[in-house]
């Protein structure tokens, strides 16, 4: 069990993104701030902050797969009067403000976000938003496909799965995590800094399982994207399964028994934000018009349970640390560690070639979503 949990601490840690990814990163996301701050048809008189939800805001981004797209997630909150026109002609404002300026040859209309597309196989998505009411962190976001206003809440999101990432339990009796607070959100024309990952060691466990996870999904579904789960979706049953285990194999364990039991019991069951009240904010709204969505999900937990199970036993341990987080991870590990008696059986089978459970079909970036 100590061996495994050694080899998933550094495959976690070759997740991380680069030193020099996090600077292009934080060049374009300090430029993008920039031009907002400058651009009266976007900042105006009023206040506004700049902060970011997702991945970056609770630490836990991963590395592409294959050089695979991800996004960075940038919330623009501004004064409530903002919104007096309407929740369609608030956002084509915005829209238009991009599209006329710097950006207007990579910027795309999104639901709910406006999109800014570079070549480095990355994107901002930009979320445009204005309190519910003055004071509330509770905000309003223009719908494209609804033309109405719908409820998201991305700062009491952090502060929930912050707060599950600090559980204790008698896994870890009297250790109490160390958590990246940096909880930066105020108006008067704030602009948040771009979150910095944390050095992997210094990362709490769930943030670790979580990015496991995340890496174990993009192996499964790498020919299927188009129905891939959002992060938020693995990232919010993760947090809300997790028991403050310690060890990272009794983590993934737990919270993949309870991923497959959830979805063997309860079909088409929703998840909805854990900090928004009257669950105002549904993360698997597509589940209910498409169950294909559902059935692929489903097939992941009982894929990832299967192969969880198989880190416990020695003769399949080192064939599902391939199929979960992909050979050449694997060979990363190999190469730091192959004087461990784990690998005195391995060394002539080492495979060649990734696997990958699913058949290549057509993706659809726009029918995908945020990943």
């Amino acid at each position: 069990m100590n061996e495994i949990n050694k080899y998933l601490n550094i495959i976690g840690s070759k997740l991380q993104l680069s030193e020099e990814k996090f600077e292009e990163l934080n060049k374009n996301y300090k430029a993008i701030s920039s031009y907002i701050a400058n651009n009266h048809a976007l900042a105006g008189d009023e206040e506004y902050s700049i902060y970011q939800q997702g991945s970056f805001a609770i630490d836990t981004a991963i590395k592409p797969l294959k050089g695979d797209e991800f996004d960075v997630d940038v919330v623009i909150e501004f004064d409530i009067k903002k919104g007096d026109v309407g929740p369609i002609e608030f956002y084509n404002q915005l829209f238009k403000a991009f599209k006329e300026g710097r950006y207007g040859n990579i910027v795309e209309e999104y639901r709910n976000n406006i999109r800014i597309n570079y070549d480095n196989n990355y994107h901002f998505d930009i979320m445009p938003a204005i309190p519910l009411a003055y004071n509330s962190q509770l905000l309003n976001v223009p719908d494209r496909k609804k033309c109405e206003w719908v409820i998201r809440s991305p700062k009491l999101y952090r502060s929930w799965f912050l707060e599950q990432a600090n559980k204790i339990s008698k896994y870890n009796k009297g250790i109490k995590v160390s958590v990246n607070d940096n909880n930066q959100f105020v108006l008067e024309r704030d602009i948040a800094p771009l979150a910095k990952p944390k050095d992997y060691e210094l990362k709490p466990t769930l943030n670790r399982v979580v990015q496991l996870i995340k890496r174990a999904r993009d192996v499964y579904f790498y020919h299927k994207e188009e129905y891939v789960p959002q992060s938020i979706v693995l990232t919010t049953l993760a947090a809300q399964f997790y028991q403050g285990e310690q060890s990272i194999v009794d983590a993934l364990l737990n919270i993949a028994k309870k991923m497959f039991e959830l979805g063997n019991n309860n079909p088409r069951f929703d998840v909805y934000n854990p900090a928004c009240p009257n669950k105002q904010e549904n993360f698997t709204q597509k589940w209910k018009y498409k169950i294909k969505f559902y059935d692929n999900y489903f097939a992941f937990t009982k894929w990832f349970l299967n192969g969880i199970k198989g880190l416990l036993n020695n003769s399949t341990a080192k064939d599902s640390l391939i199929n979960l987080f992909g050979e050449s991870l694997l060979n990363n590990v190999y190469e730091e560690t192959k004087y461990d008696y784990f690998w005195r059986e391995l060394e002539s089978n080492i495979h060649k070639g990734n696997i990958f459970p699913n058949a290549p079909v057509k993706v659809d970036k726009k029918e995908r979503g945020n990943a």
